[in-house]
């Protein structure tokens, strides 16, 4: 896939270790599943903690790069999932976070857009090329937290600011 290969080459003074966390699926959903302490990857079977893409592409590849404890290190977003014709996620995955607590979310949904934040940043660091692509990022949280609010509120326009993409908090991805 093109995307892979930018990204490669964008990398390419980097390990093969880091370099080999790409995986392929052109199922009509895919599960992504982000084990604590390990890199994020695709599963066959739902699962109530994954994030879920939707391939409405009827078999096209769907992408997903590990990217927290894969390509980088620990601080940038769990994986990035794409095709090679219309768009590029970065996803934090936070669906491990059980707290009621509304500071506690807080706090979870501000790491989530940081760690976002840092991955892109190093993307552009490293000249990765996706021009073509529309960028979105993705903060995947438990649904019971409720979506943003007015405490947030500020954090998501300095990304939308900087970056020039909405944080968008969801369980779901779709490729249409």
């Amino acid at each position: 896939m093109v995307v892979e290969k930018r990204i490669r080459e964008s990398f390419k003074g980097y390990a093969a270790s880091q370099l080999d966390n790409f995986e392929y699926s052109s199922a009509d959903e895919i599960y992504v599943i982000d084990v604590e302490k390990d890199k994020a990857r695709i599963t066959t079977e739902y699962c109530e903690k994954a994030c879920i893409i939707h391939n409405s592409k009827h078999g096209k590849k769907i992408g997903v790069l590990s990217i927290d404890h894969g390509l980088l290190e620990k601080g940038n977003c769990d994986f990035a999932t794409f095709d090679d014709e219309t768009k590029f996620v970065f996803v934090e995955m936070k669906m491990n976070a059980t707290t009621s607590n509304i500071l506690s979310q807080d706090q979870h949904r501000i790491k989530s857009l940081r760690q976002v934040s840092n991955t892109i940043n190093k993307f552009k660091e490293m000249g990765v090329n996706l021009v073509e692509l529309k960028k979105e990022a993705v903060l995947c949280m438990p649904r019971f937290f409720p979506a943003f609010n007015s405490s947030q509120l500020r954090e998501a326009l300095l990304f939308i600011e900087d970056y020039g993409i909405e944080p968008k908090q969801t369980t779901e991805v779709f490729f249409y």
